[in-house]
C-alpha cells in the first residue's frame, strides 16, 4: 500500500506546493546526529491532512531508508520495507517495528494528537548502525483533496555508525 512512487506518483525529485496551498510544516529537531532521535513534526491545518511521511534517506528514494507512514483516519503507523515497496503497520502491544534501516518504538513517545487543528506527529525513531552517514530528512503530505506536494525537506540527520 505504501509503495513511495505509488503513494506520491512524483518520481526522485522534490516537488513543492504553490504558496496558497501550501501547509505549515516544521521538524524538530530540523538537524542533528546520533542513532536515535525523538522527531516531532508539527503540521497545519491538521484537518486538510490525509497522510503524512517522513523520510530519513541520502535521496528521495523510499527503499533503503527509514520512511514513516502517519494514517490520520485510522490513528496508525507504518514503515516502509527494505524494498521501498510496501510497509508494516506499528501494532498495539508490539515494541517496535522496524527495518534494516531504522526502529520506531511503540512508546507514548511515538504519537500524534491534534490541538488548534495543528497535528503534533511524535516519532521515537532508532537508526541501525548499517544505514550510517548523512540523511536528508524529508516530509511527504497528501491532502484530503488529493494534492500531493511531494516531499519537502525540512532537515538533516548525520546516523551515527
Amino acid at each position: 500500500m505504501f509503495a513511495l512512487l505509488a503513494v506520491c506518483g512524483c518520481g526522485n525529485s522534490v516537488n513543492t506546493q504553490t504558496p496558497s496551498e501550501a501547509m505549515a510544516i516544521t521538524l524538530v529537531p530540523s538537524s542533528g546526529e546520533g542513532q536515535s532521535g525523538e522527531f516531532t513534526v508539527n503540521l497545519s491545518p491538521a484537518d486538510k491532512l490525509s497522510l503524512l511521511g517522513v523520510l530519513y534517506s541520502a535521496r528521495v528514494d523510499g527503499g533503503n531508508a527509514c520512511y514513516v507512514f502517519y494514517d490520520p483516519a485510522k490513528n496508525s503507523f507504518s514503515l516502509v520495507k527494505d524494498s521501498g515497496s510496501g510497509a508494516d503497520p506499528l501494532i498495539q502491544g508490539e515494541p517496535v517495528v522496524e527495518n534494516n534501516q531504522c526502529a520506531l518504538a511503540n512508546t507514548g513517545n511515538t504519537m500524534a494528537n491534534v490541538t488548534n487543528n495543528t497535528l503534533k506527529l511524535h516519532l521515537l525513531i532508532k537508526f541501525k548502525p548499517q544505514f550510517a552517514g548523512p540523511k536528508n530528512a524529508y516530509v511527504y503530505v497528501v491532502s484530503k483533496d488529493g494534492r500531493e506536494p511531494g516531499f519537502q525537506q525540512e532537515g538533516t540527520w548525520l546516523v551515527a555508525p
